[in-house]
């Protein structure tokens, strides 16, 4: 990009460009800001589209609602120049006076100050392994530690059953049992630990809708049958991993940590650059290559007069901030803790959840 060429900005008032889903995919390799999540949650009437250029490269590409005097900006999970954003905020504050506050969800950190007065607050994190361009390099690039435990439990597992193989399949030729047997051993596991998996069948809906699409599924079969797996969805040059698990009998093996790693090396055999595992602070996740990140709100004002106007909003997403940042905290400290302190952090974390939950009731009445 060459910022010496002058900005020029189209707005498409309650439609999108036949180029936006490409774009939005090289842009940002966010599923959380892309068309194939959009179509499948029933969210793509209505939208409006932003677009920036310099030249005639695409340098940002937004999409938003507006609710009353606030613009909410639909793509999350992305990485975006402080500039652009602000660019942003200075083109919709000239052109749409009705719009007082302009909020961005789960963005990655953005450098500097704004111009506007603005609030930040972290809303999620992000574990994300930068791919090289081979497998052998990924391999290379590993621990040596890890390198020799993946040879360990592979090695292992084929002497103890031979006939187990891992197969790949894309889009439409994903079987669908075969996903819903990945997420299974995801509950089975969440369940021995004490917790309930939120991947309920409508969150399994949305994610097959999206494999559909998008996805690519890892399988491990031991005489035909799945085992172990991994479900990733493809945006741009990113692969992001939304489940992997495995059949608890096949602990003792690391099934879980075999298939992601087949599951990155088909990632860079087929292109990717960047796989994200999403949120959870996994052992395996880092031992792959992951880095952590977090992710944050931002919430925008016209000006001082504004924001005190909007005192109300203002203090209830400082709450939710804070709140969160608390909870995640109380969370970290019961992992630690014994019994019982771990159980009153976990009554805390209860507590914190409820009143969240009440605060979106009242805000939303």
């Amino acid at each position: 990009m060459n910022a010496t060429l002058p900005c020029r900005i189209s707005l498409y008032g309650g439609r999108l460009p036949n180029f936006a889903e490409a774009e939005l995919e090289r842009l940002y390799g966010s599923v959380y800001s892309s068309l194939a999540h959009f179509r499948v949650k029933g969210e793509m009437a209505g939208i409006d589209t932003y677009v920036a250029y310099r030249g005639d490269e695409i340098t940002a590409l937004l999409l938003f609602r507006c609710h009353g005097n606030r613009l909410e900006v639909m793509n999350q999970r992305i990485a975006i120049g402080r500039e652009e954003v602000e660019q942003f905020a200075r083109y919709i504050f000239a052109q749409l006076p009705a719009i007082n506050v302009i909020s961005f969800n789960a963005l990655y950190p953005l450098e500097g100050a704004f111009a506007y007065p603005s609030q930040r607050y972290n809303c999620g994190e992000s574990i994300i392994a930068c791919l090289p361009d081979t497998v052998t390099e990924f391999v290379a690039s590993l621990g040596s530690a890890t390198r020799k435990n993946l040879r360990r439990h592979r090695n292992r597992l084929e002497r103890e059953f031979p006939s187990v193989h891992f197969s790949t399949s894309i889009g439409e030729a994903v079987e669908e049992q075969h996903v819903r047997a990945i997420i299974g051993f995801n509950r089975i596991r969440m369940a021995v630990k004490g917790k309930v998996s939120k991947n309920d069948e409508a969150w399994t809906q949305w994610l097959m809708g999206l494999v559909r699409q998008r996805g690519m599924v890892t399988v491990a079969l031991i005489e035909g049958r799945v085992c172990g797996g991994a479900v990733t969805v493809r945006i741009g040059d990113t692969c992001v991993s939304h489940v992997n698990a495995h059949d608890p009998l096949y602990d003792d093996f690391r099934l879980g940590g075999l298939c992601c790693f087949q599951t990155i090396c088909e990632s860079i055999s087929r292109g990717a650059r960047r796989f994200d595992f999403l949120w959870g602070e996994y052992e395996y996740k880092t031992a792959m290559l992951g880095r952590h990140t977090y992710l944050y709100r931002y919430l925008l004002y016209r000006s001082s007069l504004h924001l005190a106007r909007n005192a109300g909003l203002a203090v209830r997403e400082a709450f939710a901030g804070n709140l969160r940042q608390l909870r995640v905290q109380l969370l970290r400290a019961a992992t630690r803790a014994n019994s019982e302190p771990g159980y009153w952090f976990g009554r805390c974390v209860i507590f914190l959840r409820d009143t969240k939950k009440a605060l979106v009731l009242l805000r939303n009445k």
